[in-house]
């Protein structure tokens, strides 16, 4: 039995030329309304978050010129530089993970392998991507 993931083929790669951005957590704003006394909320995802995630959306589209999203089993090789060191490494992964959804693959629940580090570059922030399909693991 195989208890791993090896890469099979490259998907696509891209580098995101900004400093790299962690996912931030929704915002939810409540609102009272006097006349019927109900208070409603709603979430809402932060605007500089939101602009990163669009920017990497449109790398990822980019990279996968006309290619459907990848069906099967994914692994993430995830490179960031930071200017500051202020990020955990899982909430930067994500800010990537989700934009690419129905770029790259389809759900990230196809993500099954995932390698992420990052390092202080205050000269030069960014990030690599890659996307590889995979085999093993049975």
């Amino acid at each position: 039995m195989t208890h791993y993931w090896m890469l099979a083929e490259r998907i696509c790669a891209f580098e995101i030329d900004r400093n790299p951005l962690p996912k931030q957590r929704p915002r939810v704003v409540a609102r009272f309304d006097a006349a019927t006394g109900v208070t409603s909320s709603r979430a809402y995802t932060p605007r500089k978050t939101k602009a990163y995630e669009t920017y990497v959306a449109v790398l990822a589209r980019n990279a996968m010129g006309n290619r459907e999203p990848e069906k099967g089993l994914v692994a993430l090789r995830l490179t960031f530089y930071r200017a500051r060191r202020d990020a955990d490494c899982s909430n930067l992964a994500k800010a990537i993970e989700d934009p690419i959804q129905g770029i790259v693959y389809k759900n990230d629940n196809q993500v099954v392998d995932l390698h992420a580090q990052w390092f202080r570059d205050k000269e030069n922030p960014r990030a690599y991507v890659e996307a590889w399909t995979v085999k093993g693991g049975d």
